[in-house]
């Protein structure tokens, strides 16, 4: 069972987006501000855990990086997420990409300035959405898009923009059987 998982890091929503030998689910995973950091971290990751695939090679996760922001404690408090759900992954021995946030808009939508709402009308258009993602959905299925892409099953057309983007990644040597994407 191949596994591809995106994941847009925040404390107060983060979104998941979960491609699962081609059927696609997207869900919003939600923290209270007056929460510990810690219980915010252990939050998320009680619900991206159980998704991951019983061999860890059979998943690949995809997060979005950390956007270095004006307000840095709110930096601070994402990058300690991120590195929070990296360990967590390391340990269960699950590859994984950190994909640029520039790069994952300029693969959306041609622009590495693009807005939420921005990212949210690509994906509804693009991906030819049968529902309207949030914010954080749309961010973690445009990590998976452009995963899929890059091992050989693209979710939408290629943009000239788009290949700029992938060429900016570096991916993991990762093999999996990518078969087309259903919505569900």
């Amino acid at each position: 069972m191949t596994t591809i998982i995106g994941v847009d890091g925040a404390l107060a929503a983060s979104g998941l987006a979960v491609w699962r030998d081609g059927e696609v689910s997207v869900r919003t995973i939600y923290t209270a501000s007056t929460w510990t950091p810690e219980a915010r971290w252990a939050h998320i990751g009680e619900q991206l855990w159980p998704i991951i695939a019983k061999e860890p090679n059979d998943t690949l996760v995809a997060l979005e990086g950390v956007f270095a922001g004006k307000v840095a404690p709110i930096t601070i408090s994402l990058a300690m997420l991120a590195g929070a759900l990296r360990l967590g992954l390391h340990y269960r021995g699950v590859p994984f990409v950190v994909i640029d946030n520039v790069a994952v808009k300029m693969y959306a939508t041609a622009a590495g300035r693009a807005t939420k709402r921005e990212m949210i009308a690509a994906a509804v258009d693009r991906l030819k959405l049968r529902f309207m993602p949030d914010e954080h959905q749309a961010d973690a299925l445009w990590l998976v898009a452009m995963t899929t892409d890059h091992y050989g099953k693209p979710m939408c057309d290629m943009t000239q923009a788009g290949v700029k983007a992938m060429e900016r990644q570096e991916w993991p040597k990762w093999r999996a059987l990518v078969p087309e994407v259903v919505w569900r």
